[in-house]
């Protein structure tokens, strides 16, 4: 079996949810890849808790299907479908296994959730103008820049259909409890302004929006309101990348106004809060580790294991009824879904296809930087010999944790080691860690790689000459950024790297981000100008293979298209490959297969022997 094979085998869980009562969960079950001019396909997997058996799938070919969601009986699942250009809102009974209903919308919905037994709320970008659809298709397409439909909060009802609840504010995400909500929302609908939103509470029965947190700098995500409607908890800390969120746990009471910091100065990375009436928990990470805590002692762990709950950017609790609902992996399990009460036990076998396979060892590591601060990632050694690839990822504000299977285990198969630094900006160590570059990406968080390239060779875990880096995104831009600072790497491939971070502002539909963690304004040079790539391209020595989305919006062609044209009019070894119909990530299973191999095949051009 090829590397790629065993790879396109494993299925990633999400969305996974219990029932009201506790006897159910569903979740998300997706392939990693998509076929040319399709979606990812996924289905909607319903289980027993009682039995482990599987009591209904829904989903067909060519159909995304996400956001499971149950009615406050346990009866009936709804979830959301997008097939081929078409939006679905889907319901079915789940003691009479029937074929879910289908409610076609005219847009994507984004999040959905049961009010009592038959009423869905969720999330939906408002449709165009009337009449837009028909002038399009005589050729009047153009369309003004940044002026784009506002998403708001929906409310289906078998009997009265869909009602638009909220109106000019945009919602990125709500929780619900009774006729109230909870939402993270802005002022602009566009990409940019998620990275300035705010905490408020929605009337579902008026519409009224009450805003009552504004984080400042900070960005807030997973609010969630406890029963008797007296507190909010949710995350706050500075992100990149909208989803990815984790950081501090936040208190704040309903009446007053007063907000408590409950994880001030942890080293915990804080990732969701659920509550189920009774009991409201919170699941967090810690250097390869997760676990679960009560609210009114955060400090301590209801459960914790050496897994990574996934997907690792947006991982997920479901509680209910003394029951947690959790997906996990680690470096010697695929992901599955395991349900936790008095102990943990494996509910989903979605991945029996690839859990025979072999595991590859995984070592957590801790290095200190040249300033002294303790940095923490993980190593996947074949050998001190061996040839080792740096794989740097992206965010900054995310993190790499060892996974069963996943896209570097493609360098594993191939005769690579790979090291994966959590440099200074990571998640996994506390807020005070994610947030210690601000100001200056592209410094310490660089030296934090080099530091722990010199560790690996100081303490003898490599001997090889043979190390590379490579990186998307943010990775991307630390892949450029290195090879103009250092020429320690045999070579280097970016992708979807920013190479000029004052024409990334430009041009990049996320200009928010990179000025507040800068904390400068684009224009005025500063650090825009001395951590850019570009203006260094005289000192690269280093071969380079950048590869780009013809169509991303976060880091548009041009970045990669800047860098390779100064790098190949300077006489440097350069190439750049574009991948058409792809964005910010290659998605499509022969683009996947021919980043692999030509990463691959770049590396051992430059091979030392």
């Amino acid at each position: 079996m090829e590397p790629s094979d065993r790879y396109f085998l494993q299925r990633t869980i999400s969305d996974q949810v219990l029932s009201p009562n506790g006897k159910l969960a569903a979740f998300v079950s997706s392939k990693v890849f998509r076929e040319k001019d399709s979606v990812v396909e996924s289905e909607i997997v319903v289980m027993s808790t009682e039995t482990g058996r599987e009591v209904a799938r829904h989903g067909s070919k060519g159909m995304r299907c996400y956001s499971p969601a149950f009615s406050d009986d346990s009866t009936h699942i709804a979830f959301c479908a997008k097939e081929k250009s078409r939006y679905f809102l889907l319901t079915a009974d789940l003691d009479e296994s029937e074929i879910p209903v289908k409610i076609e919308v005219p847009c994507e919905v984004w999040q959905m959730q049961f009010i009592g037994n038959s009423d869905l709320l969720f999330l939906m970008r408002e449709p165009d103008p009337q009449g837009t659809k028909e002038k399009r298709q005589e050729g009047y397409d153009a369309y003004f820049y940044e002026e784009i439909s506002f998403t708001s909060l929906y409310r289906y009802s078998p009997s009265s259909g869909i009602q638009k609840l909220t109106d000019e504010v945009q919602i990125w995400e709500f929780s619900a409890d009774g006729n109230l909500a909870v939402a993270v929302i802005s002022d602009d609908p566009n990409e940019g302004s998620w990275y300035r939103s705010k905490l408020a509470l929605i009337d579902l029965s008026s519409g009224k929006i009450t805003s009552i947190y504004d984080p400042g700098f900070r960005g807030v995500s997973r609010p969630v309101i406890t029963s008797d409607h007296s507190r909010i908890y949710f995350l706050e800390s500075l992100w990149s990348d909208r989803g990815v969120t984790s950081g501090d746990l936040i208190q704040i009471d309903i009446r007053t106004r007063n907000t408590v910091n409950l994880t001030e100065g942890a080293e915990r990375s804080y990732v969701d809060v659920q509550s189920d009436g009774n009991r409201t928990l919170a699941l967090w990470l810690h250097e390869g580790t997760c676990g679960l805590s009560d609210v009114s002692r955060i400090s301590d762990s209801v459960w914790e294991g050496r897994y990574t709950p996934v997907p690792g950017f947006a991982p997920k609790l479901s509680v209910r009824s003394g029951y947690y609902l959790l997906a996990l992996t680690s470096g010697s399990d695929p992901q599955e879904v395991y349900l936790l009460s008095t102990s943990l036990k494996k509910l989903s076998s979605e991945n029996r296809a690839i859990e025979d396979r072999p595991a590859y060892p995984t070592e957590l590591i801790h290095w200190k930087s040249s300033d002294g601060l303790e940095i923490y990632g993980f190593l996947r050694s074949l050998g001190p010999e061996k040839p080792i690839v740096v794989y740097v990822h992206g965010g900054p504000t995310s993190f790499s944790y060892p996974s069963f299977i996943d896209r570097t285990t493609a360098f594993l198969d191939s005769g690579f080691s790979v090291f994966m630094p959590n440099y200074r900006g990571s998640t996994g160590k506390g807020r005070k860690y994610a947030e210690s570059n601000i100001g200056d990406m592209g410094g310490m968080d660089f030296q934090d790689i080099l530091a722990g390239v010199k560790f690996l060779r100081d303490s003898g875990r490599i001997v090889t000459e043979n190390v590379f880096i490579t990186g998307g995104s943010y990775g991307g831009f630390m892949t450029q950024w290195a090879i103009t600072q250092t020429d320690i790497f045999r070579a280097g491939v970016a992708l979807f790297g920013i190479s000029n971070w004052v024409s990334f502002h430009g041009t990049t539909n996320i200009p928010d981000w990179d000025e507040i963690h800068y904390n400068q304004d684009a224009y005025k040079g500063g650090v825009f100008s001395k951590f850019s790539p570009l203006n260094y391209a005289e000192r690269v020595s280093t071969p380079l293979l950048i590869m780009q989305g013809e169509i991303d919006p976060c880091v548009p062609p041009g970045q990669s298209l800047e860098f390779y044209r100064i790098l190949k009019e300077r006489g440097k070894s350069v190439r750049l490959l574009m991948f058409p119909r792809e964005g910010h990530g290659f998605t499509e299973r022969a683009h996947i297969i021919q980043q692999q191999n030509e990463t691959i095949e770049w590396f051992r051009k430059f091979m030392t022997s």
